[in-house]
């Protein structure tokens, strides 16, 4: 079936587990629900315009994209060995790790710009410049709006009480 590709069973999957979520949110305090609503509304609404963008190439018989055109998300029905998909997936799998890490020792405010900073310059290879101005970005986004003016309650850290 040409509907069922990659990535639209992809985003068809994501879907069902964000929909259920963002319902389940509907009889929370506000306090407790403004974070999952300020991630997943923006995300469902990304979610829907990419799947219907897929449907759309999909009806226009738009089913590759060409050869010189650079993929974001490597995410394709051609087979690749196991040791180049582990590979690919590790720096990533162990970069949410040391996210997960971190913001259990340091506090979420300190892991998430420190995050930005390590994977980007690690993984990413960027620039000095690039990876400072990103993480001074978000170090600010976390700061200004998760943690003052939204007044995210975040876990408390090992080393921050």
């Amino acid at each position: 079936m040409k509907f069922l590709r990659g990535e639209t069973i992809f985003i068809i999957i994501i879907l069902l587990f964000l929909i259920p979520m963002l319902g389940a949110t509907y009889n929370w305090p506000f306090s407790a629900s403004v974070f999952p609503l300020v991630v997943g509304t923006p995300t469902l609404l990304l979610l829907i315009f990419l799947f219907v963008t897929e449907i759309l190439k999909i009806s226009r018989g738009v089913h590759k994209q060409p050869a010189t055109q650079t993929r974001i998300v490597d995410i394709s029905e051609e087979y690749r060995p196991a040791g180049v998909v582990v590979r690919r997936a590790l720096p990533t799998v162990v970069g949410i790790l040391g996210l997960v890490v971190a913001a259990w020792v340091l506090g979420f405010t300190i892991a998430i710009p420190l995050f930005t900073f390590i994977y980007m310059k690690v993984v990413g290879r960027e620039s000095w410049w690039l990876s400072l101005g990103f993480t001074i970005v978000m170090g600010a986004f976390v700061f200004f709006l998760l943690d003052k003016t939204l007044r995210i309650g975040w876990p408390h850290s090992l080393l921050g009480g």
